[in-house]
């Protein structure tokens, strides 16, 4: 979904672990310069789900920043088929 504002973000944040316990995020890597306009990390994240199963993903996130402040973050997940099954829903 789109999330926009600062409150938003970490409302996004407080639902994922919500559902995603034991929330760890381990960056793989960067592509650009952090401390630039734009720049893409990619990262292992991983849980567990409500019933205690072990979830993983890895996440590629594409961010934008102007005026020194995060304008977008667009997230893409590798296996979004995969991660689906891990939190109970149905594939697309």
């Amino acid at each position: 979904g789109i999330h926009r504002g600062l409150d938003a973000f970490f409302a996004m944040l407080g639902h994922m672990q919500e559902v995603w316990r034991e929330l760890k995020i381990t960056p793989q890597g960067a592509i650009g310069d952090p401390a630039g306009e734009a720049f893409a990390l990619s990262m292992l994240v991983e849980g567990r789900a409500h019933d205690g199963a072990p979830m993983a993903c890895e996440v590629f996130e594409r961010w934008i920043v102007r005026d020194g402040r995060v304008a977008e973050i667009r997230p893409f997940y590798r296996d979004t088929a995969r991660l689906a099954v891990q939190f109970g829903i149905a594939a697309p």
